[in-house]
């Protein structure tokens, strides 16, 4: 279980990006994953407001994902866009998708997608649920986009207050 207080301080985005690379470099190195990062603050000088601690663990958790549940070279688009009054995040892969009726399953804890089951893809199935307790502690919600054999899109908006 993770604090239930956040603690929101001006950091740069992309110091975010290099603890997540730097955590998960065996596997992208492994995997060959391509990860590309966009950054677009008002400032325009990359810092965003917002508790390093759990922004990492969801982005770390989602790029995590996006790279094991991929069966060819995954490719992640991170993306921080400031808005008036929050931050819009996302991370959009070429993986394999879920199928229609399980996004809202992906969430709960223990839970993994059949195709997933039957392979040989390690996990426990915790990420995707600490990812929803995070936000939800953030006061955030996450919504997703997929299609099956093409990749899926995590996005979720958080307050800068």
């Amino acid at each position: 279980e993770s604090s239930k207080i956040v603690n929101r301080y001006p950091c740069l985005a992309r110091k975010i990006f290099d603890s997540v690379e730097q955590n998960l470099e065996n596997m992208i190195n492994k995997k060959g994953a391509e990860i590309e990062y966009t950054v677009k603050t008002k400032e325009n000088d990359g810092y965003i407001n917002v508790d390093f601690d759990k922004i990492y663990i969801v982005l770390r958790n989602l790029v995590e994902n996006a790279i094991i549940y991929c069966s060819k070279t995954p490719k992640i688009n991170v993306n921080v866009i400031e808005m008036e009054k929050e931050y819009l995040f996302s991370v959009e892969d070429n993986g394999i998708g879920i199928p229609a009726g399980e996004t809202e399953k992906i969430f709960e804890r223990f839970y993994r997608v059949d195709k997933a089951r039957n392979t040989n893809i390690a996990g426990t199935g915790l990420g995707l649920a600490i990812v929803d307790e995070v936000l939800k502690i953030y006061g955030g919600k996450i919504e997703v986009e997929s299609e099956e054999g093409k990749g899926t899109k995590f996005s979720f908006r958080i307050s800068k207050n």
